[in-house]
Order: C-alpha cells, then structure tokens, then sequence
C-alpha cells in the first residue's frame, strides 16, 4: 500500500504545528433545537411525550413520525388551499436521522402502532361483514328453497331467487406499505383513493434509490397529481391520485451517498430530524400514551374521499402572507441544496398547518366534526416549526450531504484520538479501530491525509526497536484535546428570518 505522499520526519526531530482546520471538529448537530412540544396540539402533546418516554426514543423523531402517518392518513383527500389556484395536499417525507441504536426505529414505531390498530380493526368490520352478508345469503337460500318446496307440492311456479338487498361488503384498502417496488407501489395506489404511507428502513439504501430512481413517479407522488407507470412487463398502470408520505430511518453516514450528484429535486422534499440522544428515563416512571390516539387517526382515515379543498381563515391567511414574505426576503443568500430545500418552505408549512388542523380536531371527539378552513393558530405553529427546527435540521443534514465521505471520517477519527488523548497513531489503528474498518488501507491513507494536510497529524519515522525497521506513524497535534473539550462554534448556522411575520392570530 502506498502511505500519503508526505514528507516524514525522524521521532524526535522538533515539530512546528501550523494552525489546525478547526472545521474538521465542528459537531452540526450538537447545538441544534430539540422538537418544540408546543406547535403540537395540546392533547398530542401529551401522547408524544409519553410515547417518547415510553420507547425510551427521541421525541423528536416520535412527533415527526406522528405528523408523517397523520399525512399518511389523509394523503389527497384534502388539500390546503390558500388561493384558488394553489393547493396541497396532506403529503410529507420524513427522514429520521441518527447513528444505529439511536432510538429511530423504536420511534417510528410509536406511530405505525396506532396504524396496525387501525389496520386490525378495518379488518374486523371487514371481516364481520363478510360473516353476515354470508348469513344473510343463506338466509335467503332457505327461504327460496322453502318457497320452491312450496310451489312443488301446490304446482305452483317455481318461485325467482328473491334480490333482496344484502348487506354491503366494506373496502379494505391499504393503509402503509414497507415495499418501495413500482409495481407494488403502483397496485397499492390503484386500490385507494386518496393514497397511502409508506414507510422505510435504514438498513436498505431506500433514500440514494428515492434520489436515483424514477423522479417522475415520486414527484406525482409528492404532488398527488395523476401519472402512469410502466411496469417491466404488461401495459402501462393509471394512478389516478398518487400521493404517498415517506417516513424513513437512515444513518449520518447514508446521507452523502444517499444525496450525491446534482438532482436537488428530492431532498429539498425532505423533513429532517436529527436529535441528540435523550437522556436516560427510568421505564418506572413513563405514563402509559393516550389511548384513544389509535381512534384518533382512525377518524381522519374515515373522513370522506376527495379530492377537498381546505381553505385558510382570513387570519390564517395573514399568517402565510407575513411568513412568505420574510421567506421571500431571506431566500435570495442561499445556493445549491439549502436553496432549493428553503423554497419549497411554503408548500411545506400549508402541508404541516392541515396536518395539525385536522389532528386537533381528530382527538377526544367520538363524532369528529371535520373543519371547514384552516386556522391561525395551525398556521404559526406549522410556520414557527418550519423555521425555527426543521429548516436548522435540514441545514446541518443538507450540510452532511456536501461534504465528502472523506471528511466524515475523518472527524470521526479525531473523535477518537481525542477520547483516548493518543500522542501517535497507525495506519492499521486508524484503519480497524477508529474507523471499524469501514474503509480499506488507501482509503486510511487517504483519511490521513487530509488530516495531515488540515495539520491535524504528521509523519514520522519511528524505529521497531533499537535496531528494527523504520516504520511510519502519525503524530497527533497536542491542540485536539482542548479543541475538543471547547469546540469552535457548533456547525448550526440560523438562517436570518426574523420573527416579524408572526403577528397575532
């Protein structure tokens, strides 16, 4: 293997450090916002809270996987309509964002709980329904075979099988699916009305395949706007209306690969969240959730097939006016992927404002009465959420994304240094312990490089012994210890809107 191409100096020759490239050590996600609790509805509030204690999982991600499947619920059967020419449906993608055993799975499935309820009971009615409409057709069996005995021993004509109305067969229809397929994708969609969740794993590359795959049918999927899909084999499958929400796991270190190349289009789509590992909670103290939170979502899955239009109230509409343009203001400093994940900021905050419009009204009412608008209060929760946690989120995540594979490890490996306070360190250590051998010997050497060239380390010539061979090792530059402990900056840069859009309301 062929070490990095710079020059190595004897073990003991005295060594001027140059200033370290402090942005090596810069943590995007140590400083950003925990989930503001408050933009949810009260009751809600409640549930995620306990939810989170419970699965001993972020609250972030349990609140983002709530809104995500409440969106899955409702999909295209409203849409947010500021205007009469702009509309949005209830379609959100969520990507939870964590190392392995963060708490991400155990989040997501707070929610898909409440969806298997709902699925079990959907089953149930069906199921039930089937059972009497079968009674009611042996019912009427017996009662034709009793007339046509009747007609038999009176000569009587023989009697027309009666076409009494039977009872009606209820529609089962997919609800969340953990199969990305076209094909099966595309059947899923035909058999509802409204659309579906679908919902993915951090152990598949599913978000590089989102990005890489077909843009045309996720963004119908996006939109809920109709589009055709042609399968390998057969003719082309209709989906009248296409929507589909996405909520998904995946690692810090998926995201540059997942996001590579110069398509945008995809995760500027994306609701991110990337939290902080909660702090322990004893499982003797966690309140059991609300539950009636299953009933809850189960009334928005029954309210009436659309397509509906959900206006805003003249407040709620001064609300969006005040954010868009502050928006608008703020847009023209950014460039590439936070740019393009900053526009579609409006559509996004109309999507979360009918998602907690119709998640309020959803809980604690047996007869939920469907509101006609959305409200002000709805929002400047969804706005003051979009801006003020989802978009510094976003902005670290985004920030993965653009840096290369290389840099990544190599933070990751002055972490390391710096947790043992290392003087020198191998390729080989370098290679199997800071990086658990997630790259081969170049790779390693290419790793170190950057960190020498960031001065970070240096080469040297250190004997095996008092008379073995030269081998190379790196020094670690004495600075990293109390860079570490005081880091410069936390890498969470704010973006410049003011709060002069919130008014009252």
């Amino acid at each position: 293997m062929v070490a990095p191409a710079v020059a190595a100096v004897p073990e003991d020759a005295p060594i001027a450090w140059p200033a370290p490239d402090l942005s090596l050590l810069e943590d995007r996600q140590s400083a950003l916002p925990a989930f503001p609790l408050d933009r949810l509805p009260p009751a809600w509030r409640r549930w995620t809270a306990h939810a989170a204690h419970g699965a001993s999982a972020p609250v972030d991600h349990v609140a983002l996987s709530l809104l995500t499947v409440a969106a899955g619920l409702v999909g295209a059967a409203r849409r947010i309509a500021p205007s009469t020419s702009w509309s949005e449906p209830c379609v959100l993608w969520t990507a939870l964002i964590g190392p392995p055993s963060s708490g991400k799975t155990p989040a997501l499935a707070t929610s898909l709980r409440l969806v298997q309820a709902i699925a079990q009971a959907q089953q149930a009615d069906f199921d039930d329904a089937g059972n009497r409409r079968a009674a009611a057709q042996a019912d009427q069996r017996e009662r034709w075979k009793a007339a046509i005995k009747h007609a038999i021993r009176n000569r009587l004509p023989w009697p027309d099988m009666p076409a009494a109305p039977l009872p009606a067969r209820p529609e089962t229809r997919p609800l969340a699916l953990d199969d990305a397929g076209i094909e099966t994708l595309a059947g899923a969609l035909q058999a509802t009305p409204r659309g579906l969740l679908l919902t993915r794993d951090g152990s598949s590359p599913w978000l590089r395949d989102m990005v890489r795959g077909r843009g045309g049918l996720w963004l119908s999927a996006w939109s809920g706007m109709a589009c055709s899909v042609v399968p390998k084999d057969g003719p082309p499958i209709r989906i009248d209306c296409p929507a589909v929400s996405v909520l998904g796991t995946a690692r810090p270190d998926a995201i540059a690969a997942a996001f590579a190349g110069d398509d945008d289009s995809i995760a500027a789509r994306f609701l991110f969240a990337w939290p902080r590992r909660p702090p322990f909670q004893a499982l003797a103290d966690a309140v059991p959730p609300a539950d009636d939170a299953a009933a809850a979502l189960a009334r928005l899955q029954h309210l009436p097939d659309g397509p509906r239009d959900m206006p805003l109230t003249p407040e709620a509409l001064l609300v969006l006016d005040r954010f868009r343009l502050a928006h608008y203001a703020d847009a023209s400093g950014l460039q590439g992927r936070e740019a393009a994940w900053w526009g579609k900021g409006p559509g996004i905050v109309l999507r979360l404002a009918g998602v907690l419009t119709l998640l309020d009204e959803a809980m604690g009412v047996a007869d939920m009465s469907e509101p006609a608008q959305v409200p002000a209060w709805a929002m400047q929760s969804a706005a003051s959420l979009w801006r003020d946690y989802l978009w510094p989120h976003a902005r670290a995540v985004l920030g993965m994304a653009g840096a290369s594979a290389h840099h990544h490890h190599a933070r990751l490996v002055l972490r390391w240094l710096a947790s043992r306070s290392l003087d020198g360190v191998s390729r080989e250590q370098v290679r199997r312990e800071a990086l658990a051998q997630a790259v081969n010997a170049a790779g390693a050497d290419q790793v170190i490089e950057l960190l020498v060239d960031a001065g970070w380390l240096h080469a040297i010539e250190q004997r095996v012994g008092s008379r073995g061979p030269l081998r190379r090792r790196w020094l670690v530059n004495p600075a990293l210890r109390s860079a570490v402990s005081s880091p410069r900056g936390s890498g969470e840069r704010k973006g410049p809107m003011p709060k002069a859009w919130e008014g009252e309301g």
